[in-house]
């Protein structure tokens, strides 16, 4: 072995004396000296087993040239020793009759295949075993710890080119324990791999390893694997069964994109981060298993996943990038599209330790305007189930998810963010859990099939737009605790008819039922409400409170107030849709009539400013204080004020010239014993509680006070107290024969 110690010092002489490497001839080998060791440049036996030495009169032989044993059709097997480390292009292609390779090269290098218009070639075993019966089983030695880059890659796929050359006929792989790592593309495109197991110890498969292998079915991977890097199994079509093993923490962009074979993915528990486009067009994947420690979800990882129907979500703290569409730069969400060819759609379900629903997990922004045009599908996803674990769901969780049907709420969430249910089309209903307190900007907004909504026991705030443009809503009962509706809240409700205000309300914003143009009846609750002034100046602040209520209505609204009310905050229904304030541009408030309990004692600041149809005010009272323009603008040719005679409200509608009309005190309650028989009645015959209205002899309907406001009529004396209904002269009723009320 002195000869192989004397060869440093050899090739050092060769190259400082000038004298290039020289080739030489060794049985069937012909190799020249290169710096680095013997290198194969050519073999011309014929032999089936052939053994590429592992030295050569002393000298290691170091390096294979490219297409050194290219074409040789009778070789059957071929071992590679340790002390290879590089092999050239193309250096076994064609090999057709090899059906056994073992590879003992521990440090070893592989060109990259790069076909770019054709200018580069095939790759290093580019249809190797392609006559071999059984084609061609590859055996890793015991001391590889890598598997060297590009190995048995042809770069057969799209994105690199059509390479034009036969792929590697690999079959089999036997990789050894001590294999750490499989490098990138190392056997892209062995379209005839069946499957890969790999040992405990490899920690990592690089990118494209397995790109295009479209005939591995199973696929196993050891316990310490942590890395699976970006396009390691793209496009294998036929990969099917997976055993994750347990250390896994990131799998990369588009590791698993457009393999179709795919049906369930049950990820593993130390699962981390998936990449953008992971799985990306997993046709046939149904059932998807999210794991409790996944932290991260990139664009697009499960988007196109058509067949998709359920998915589990146990992560604790999942991260989804925001989708932000601006003349396409940015795509689609990360379940674009998933679902779709599902006949029922997607099913969600949040297992028992998520805490939070991700912002944007279910979001495709595909809508128009501030997100632009996405161009992308929506989820498919049609209900989804939130265990009592989830406290919060975050912003555009579920934004654009149209077909979503069914929403369960676990008992313990508090709060739903901006945009979470945006533009969920065909959600019919929601039912909020009593700890729900606060829901977000636009959180429901053009939510078109909604109908029914249950409040829950501790509803505190309902944001901007929260459910503005809900078109299919028509009856709306805020309950006690909430105290802040901001401006749009139910911006356009046009299909509203009824709404109820709670006593605990405190704060309305700008435009709160603006254009609700079906809603006939408000009826107001609030001890200590505050309204926005409206101001418009060049346009730049908006409508009323309730600019527009009531506009599609021959009778317009009728807005009565609670015995709850002790004062009618300023600015309620003003529309500032008169001259000193500036052309508005929006539609008043088309309120009919008013009632106001002998509760309140103060009317608030332009309160009824501008209600352009407003007929008459009934006051159960007799005194009140007003703020200044409390009906300015209220230009009807019938309006009136009504109220007890004698008192400031009296004083105030003669001072200001409206026309008022007195009516007649309430009757005293009747006796405990004199109402009982009257209220069993009443329960027996619905209607015995409906407000008593009259027509005057001069034809005004709808009167309900005993003075006729249109023309002053006086109420006749043969009416039922109750409904109104005028009996027949002479007659003796024990009880109305309208409305069952005891006939005094």
């Amino acid at each position: 072995m002195k000869f192989r110690k004397l060869l440093p010092l050899f090739l050092f002489l060769i190259l400082c004396a000038g004298i290039t490497a020289y080739a030489d001839q060794d049985g069937y080998w012909t190799y020249e000296m290169t710096s680095g060791g013997l290198k194969i440049t050519a073999y011309t036996g014929q032999e089936t087993d052939v053994v590429i030495p592992d030295e050569i009169g002393g000298y290691l032989v170091t390096t294979i040239a490219g297409k050194a044993l290219a074409d040789n059709y009778t070789m059957r097997s071929l071992t590679i020793p340790e002390g290879i480390s590089s092999i050239g292009g193309e250096a076994f292609r064609g090999c057709t009759g090899l059906s056994r390779i073992v590879f003992n090269a521990k440090n070893c290098t592989v060109p990259d295949v790069w076909v770019y218009d054709g200018s580069k070639g095939a790759g290093v075993f580019s249809g190797a075993g392609s006559s071999s019966a059984d084609g061609l089983t590859v055996v890793f030695g015991p001391k590889v710890t890598k598997i060297p880059d590009n190995l048995f890659n042809t770069a057969s796929t799209a994105e690199y080119g059509l390479s034009g050359f036969p792929f590697a006929y690999v079959t089999a792989v036997e990789f050894p324990e001590t294999l750490k790592e499989i490098g990138a593309n190392a056997f892209r495109s062995c379209q005839l791999l069946e499957a890969v197991s790999l040992g405990d110890d490899v920690k990592r498969i690089g990118s494209n390893a397995f790109q295009g292998c479209t005939g591995l079915i199973s696929l196993s991977l050891g316990g310490d694997l942590a890395y699976i890097d970006p396009y390691a199994f793209e496009s294998c079509t036929a990969l099917h069964d997976i055993s994750w093993g347990g250390g896994l923490d990131t799998i990369g962009a588009s590791a698993f994109a457009n393999c179709s074979s795919i049906e369930t993915l049950d990820l593993p528990v130390p699962l981390n981060m998936i990449e953008r486009n992971a799985f990306n067009g997993c046709i046939g994947l149904t059932a998807l298993t999210l794991p409790e420690g996944l932290t991260g979800i990139q664009a697009q990882a499960f988007c196109g996943c058509v067949k998709l129907n359920s998915i589990t979500i146990n992560s604790e703290k999942l991260t989804v990038p925001d989708i932000w569409i601006y003349d396409d730069s940015k795509g689609a969400g990360v379940f674009s599209g998933a679902g779709s060819s599902s006949p029922g759609g997607l099913s969600v379900a949040f297992g028992p330790k998520v805490v939070r629903v991700a912002d944007h997990l279910f979001d495709t922004a595909s809508i128009s305007g501030e997100y632009g045009i996405s161009g992308f599908p929506y989820a498919y996803v049609t209900s989804v189930m939130f265990s009592d674990s989830v406290k919060e769901i975050g912003s555009c969780a579920f934004r654009g998810c149209q077909v979503l049907e069914e929403v369960t709420f676990g008992a313990g969430l508090t709060a739903i963010e901006g945009n979470a249910f945006q533009l969920c089309r065909a959600l019919p209903a929601v039912a909020f859990p009593d700890k729900l307190a606060s829901i977000g900007d636009y959180a429901f907004q053009a939510d078109d099939a909604l109908e029914e909504i249950s409040w829950g026991a501790s509803m505190d705030s309902i944001g901007a737009f929260a459910f503005a443009d809900c078109i299919s809503l028509e009856e709306l009962e805020l309950t006690v605790p909430l105290t802040t509706l901001k401006n749009d809240a139910f911006d356009s409700c046009t299909g509203l008819k009824s709404l109820v205000l709670p006593e605990s309300l405190t704060n309305i914003g700008a435009e709160a039922f603006a254009d609700c143009i079906k809603l006939a009846e408000i009826t107001i609750n609030c001890e200590n409400l505050t309204a926005p002034e409206v101001w418009i100046y060049d346009g730049s602040k908006g409508a009323g409170v309730f600019s527009g209520i009531g506009s599609a209505l021959s009778g317009g609204t009728k807005v009565s107030f609670g015995e709850t009310v002790g004062f009618i905050p300023a600015y309620l229904f003003e529309t500032a849709s008169q001259e000193e304030y500036g052309k508005a541009g929006f539609a008043y408030a088309y309120i009919t009539s008013v009632t106001i309990p002998a509760s309140v004692k103060e009317i608030g600041e332009a309160a009824f400013c501008s209600c352009q149809n407003l007929e008459e005010v009934i006051f159960e009272g007799a005194d009140a204080e007003f703020g200044g323009r409390v009906f300015d603008g209220c230009t009807a040719s019938g309006f009136g004020i009504a109220s007890l005679p004698g008192g400031s409200i009296e004083a105030y509608a003669g001072e200001k010239g409206i026309r008022y009309t007195a009516a007649e005190p309430a009757a005293e309650p009747q006796t405990e014993a004199a109402v009982e028989p009257f209220t069993r009645e009443a329960e027996e015959k619905p209607g015995a509680e409906a407000a008593g209205t009259w027509t005057c002899p001069n034809g005004h309907a709808g009167n309900t006070l005993n003075f006729c406001p249109e023309c002053g009529a006086k109420r006749p004396e043969n009416a039922c107290s109750a409904c109104g209904e005028e009996f027949p002269e002479g007659s003796s009723y024990k009880f109305c024969p309208n409305c069952g009320a005891p006939v005094e």
